[in-house]
C-alpha cells in the first residue's frame, strides 16, 4: 500500500478502531473475563470500605469532643456504605453462578452483565476515593455550649438560691425538671440567667453539651420556639417543615447529649 493510500485510510484506521473495534473488544471481555472484572470490584470495595471504617472511627471520636461530621461527610458514608452494598451483592451473584466446563460459566449473557455491573460500580468506588474527606473539613464547627446573657448590675440576696439550684444539678440527683417560684419582681428571670451563664461558662466542667435558653412567654408560639433552640444548636430548620417535622429534628440532635434547658 502507497503512503498515500495509507495516509487516506488512517482516518478511517482510527475512527474504526477508537468508535467500533474498541467497544467490541470492551463487550468480549465482559463476556470472556468475568472473574477479573469482579476482582478488581473486590478490592475496590475493600479499600473504600477501610476508608469509610477509618472515617467513622475519627467521626465517634470527634463526636466525644462535641463535634459533628459536615453534611458532604455525611453524604460521603451514605454513598460508600451504597457502593459497599452493592459491590457485595455482585459479588455474591457472581460467587453464585452456574459453573459448568472446566469450573467455567459458558452464560454469555450472565458474564456480561455481571461484568458490566462490576465495572460500573468500581467506577463509583474509585470516584468516592477520589473525594475522600480532608480531616481539615470533616467537621463542622459547634456552637459555644451555651450563650452568655446580660445580667443587671449588683444582684444582691440570690447567691444563696443559685447554689442551691447548681448544688441539686451537679449531684445527679434525679430530676428533671426545677421550678423556680415567686412574685412578680423577686429576681426570677435574672437567677434563670445566672444559671444560664454558670453552666454555659463551664466548658471546662462538661456538666452539659447545650445549655439553651427559651423565653416561651404566655402567648406559646410552637414555631418561633422551636427555631430559637435549633438556632441555639447550630440547626437549620426548613422554611416548610411541620412542627412534628421539627420536633423530630431537634429529637434527633439532642437524644444523644446532656442538655440544660432554662425555660422562661
Amino acid at each position: 500500500m502507497s503512503e498515500f493510500s495509507y495516509g487516506i485510510l488512517s482516518p478511517v484506521v482510527t475512527i474504526f478502531a477508537n468508535e467500533i473495534w474498541e467497544p467490541i473488544k470492551k463487550h468480549f471481555g465482559y463476556c470472556l473475563k468475568p472473574k477479573t472484572t469482579v476482582g478488581k470490584l473486590a478490592k475496590a470495595a475493600a479499600d473504600l470500605k477501610d476508608i469509610k471504617d477509618t472515617i467513622e472511627e475519627k467521626i465517634e471520636l470527634g463526636e466525644h469532643e462535641s463535634k459533628r461530621p459536615t453534611e458532604q461527610t455525611k453524604q460521603w458514608i451514605q454513598g460508600a456504605q451504597s457502593a459497599e452494598n452493592e459491590s457485595y451483592r455482585i459479588m455474591n451473584k457472581y460467587e453464585g453462578r452456574n459453573i459448568h466446563v472446566f469450573g467455567c460459566s459458558w452464560n454469555c449473557f450472565f458474564n456480561h452483565r455481571i461484568s458490566s455491573a462490576a465495572t460500573k460500580k468500581q467506577r463509583d468506588a474509585d470516584g468516592l476515593m477520589k473525594r475522600i474527606p480532608r480531616d481539615d473539613s470533616m467537621f463542622s464547627l459547634l456552637p459555644p455550649v451555651g450563650r452568655e446573657l446580660p445580667l443587671p448590675p449588683n444582684i444582691v440576696g440570690q447567691n444563696e438560691y443559685k447554689d442551691e439550684v447548681v448544688g441539686y444539678i451537679k449531684q445527679g440527683c434525679n430530676i428533671s425538671f426545677i421550678g423556680i417560684c415567686g412574685m412578680g419582681g423577686a429576681g426570677k428571670t435574672t437567677l434563670l440567667k445566672q444559671l444560664n451563664n454558670f453552666f454555659s461558662c463551664a466548658a471546662e466542667a462538661r456538666e452539659f453539651d447545650h445549655v439553651i435558653y427559651v423565653e416561651a412567654g404566655h402567648q406559646l408560639n410552637l414555631s418561633i420556639v422551636q427555631r430559637n433552640i435549633a438556632s441555639q444548636l447550630g440547626l437549620t430548620l426548613g422554611q416548610d417543615e411541620s412542627s412534628t417535622s421539627r420536633s423530630a429534628s431537634l429529637y434527633n440532635c439532642l437524644k444523644e447529649r446532656k442538655f440544660f434547658v432554662v425555660d422562661r
